[in-house]
């Protein structure tokens, strides 16, 4: 019985690794096409978590929300700072501030 529930724990956290990288990966698409449209520079290819907590989608089924951090650019020499959050696998904004 014993084995049974640490195999099960072991299929759980593969699972949440699993879904943490394709939650990622979505991130980083985002912010991708976000920049693209307009005509920045995404940098350094990657986006990094600063936020991770359950929440209820509009259906009402907790789901993981997740925030993450990157930078982007004009002309690849300022480097500014944005955000992108996602619940569970959709995407819900970009956030790019340009400052100063």
């Amino acid at each position: 019985m014993l084995d049974f529930a640490i195999i099960l724990i072991l299929l759980g956290v593969l699972g949440f690794w699993w879904n943490s990288f394709a939650a990622r990966e979505t991130a980083r698409q985002a912010c991708l096409r976000q920049c693209a449209a307009h005509g920045l520079q995404f940098l350094d290819d990657s986006v990094a978590l600063s936020r991770l907590r359950l929440q209820r989608n509009p259906l009402g089924r907790m789901v993981i929300y997740r925030e993450y951090r990157f930078e982007f650019s004009e002309d690849g020499v300022g480097r500014f700072p944005g955000r992108v959050t996602l619940l569970g696998q959709q995407v819900l904004h970009v956030d790019m501030l340009l400052e100063g």
